[in-house]
């Protein structure tokens, strides 16, 4: 049973919930957030300003994000704000990838994806964490977007969300075509 309602709903409320903070937060349109590849790279400039601002001021596992003034924002300033704005900024990220990949990956939530993929739980473990909370997959293929997003935040530009979603829909692609 996938659960693919529930996260477009969550990648929706990425611009729209707190009043579009994460567009106000880039000085964006909530437009420029089209579900396209090319829109992850306000994504990542996004997470990288997070970057940039948590090397600096390291309070929940360094992902605690800081505006410019460097006052952490109040609707982001505790663990669960921040683990709620990561879900909704991963399943963005998911979203985009499951348009503009191939229409059968699906969202799972951990215990489902190990019911089914039992063998999997020797990676993912028995519980899940912020990371694996929702996997995206297909057979026995699956990603991670919010584990990207976390990665993304705490270790800098080399996690970009665009290149993450670049490769697995390109890859996607190219298997279609086979």
């Amino acid at each position: 049973m996938n659960i693919n309602a529930e996260a477009e709903g969550l990648a929706a409320r990425m611009t729209t919930d707190d009043g579009g903070l994460v567009a106000q937060m880039l000085g964006a349109q909530t437009n420029d957030f089209n579900f396209t590849v090319e829109s992850l790279h306000r994504v990542d400039d996004l997470l990288a300003r997070m970057h940039r601002r948590n090397r600096a001021h390291q309070k929940f596992l360094g992902l605690i994000p800081l505006p410019a003034s460097g006052q952490i924002h109040p609707k982001l300033g505790d663990t669960d704000a921040f683990a709620a704005f990561a879900v909704r900024v991963g399943a963005y990220v998911g979203e985009v990838i499951r348009r503009n990949g191939r229409p059968d990956y699906d969202w799972f939530t951990h215990g489902i994806w190990i019911e089914t993929h039992a063998d999997h739980e020797r990676i993912l473990g028995p519980s899940p964490t912020l990371g694996t909370a929702l996997i995206l997959g297909h057979g026995e293929d699956c990603c991670f977007p919010i584990g990207k997003v976390l990665k993304f935040v705490a270790n800098g530009a080399g996690d970009s969300t665009y290149f993450f979603a670049r490769m697995i829909t390109r890859g996607l692609k190219q298997e279609a075509a086979t």
